[in-house]
């Protein structure tokens, strides 16, 4: 009788112990490729006010200059259209955790800046030096520099979690439309970003 039952759960694994190891193996395999990794297939986001529409956004992971151990995002490319009726121009742009922008630059300033959008028109941002003031020729010369998100209102770098993590943060793009006053402060529109960090491309 015992034998029997010994012989029954002997064949019981033989039948079904296979099944169960293929089975553990396709999880094992799935898991190495990330199959259920649900960070990989979160979408980035990229949402701003009325007026500037967001097509697209790379965040990139570089070496805390903060914490030269850790991770700090950057902006590596962001791609604006105007949705405005008329022709505007850009003068700045700063990314942060926190709700306000740091820097303000004048109306006036603004107007004078090198980089103009007509109603409909695109552009790729991919440094700080894009939407700077100084000559054109100059600008070519200056290596870029990256457009690094800080944390909250500090002039200190966002520590992330390093390529592959999610980072949340705010893009702040100071502007101008052509009817504006050149009185006061450029409009600031603000950018909602949620994307998945990259390495940055060499």
């Amino acid at each position: 009788m015992k034998n029997r039952k010994a012989q029954a759960a002997v064949e019981y694994l033989s039948t079904y112990g296979w099944a169960v190891l293929v089975i553990a193996l396709v999880l094992a395999a799935l898991m190495w490729l990330g199959v259920f990794d649900t960070q990989k297939k979160v979408p980035n986001t990229c949402t701003f006010d009325a007026g500037i529409y967001c097509d697209s956004i790379k965040v990139s992971a570089i070496q805390n200059p903060d914490y030269p151990q850790s991770w700090a995002a950057v902006v590596s490319s962001i791609r604006v259209t105007n949705h405005h009726s008329e022709r505007i121009a850009l003068c700045g742009i700063e990314a942060r955790t926190g709700n306000q922008p740091v820097s303000t630059h004048t109306a006036a300033q603004c107007a004078n800046g090198p980089r103009h959008l007509e109603p409909g028109e695109s552009h790729t941002i991919t440094s700080m030096n894009y939407l700077s003031a100084s000559p054109l020729p100059l600008l070519f010369i200056l290596p870029p520099i990256p457009i690094f998100v800080f944390d909250g209102d500090t002039g200190s770098a966002y520590a992330i979690g390093g390529p592959g993590s999610i980072a949340e943060f705010n893009v702040f793009i100071h502007y101008v439309t052509e009817s504006d006053s050149g009185l006061g402060n450029a409009r600031v529109a603000r950018g909602r970003i949620r994307a998945r960090v990259d390495v940055p491309s060499s």
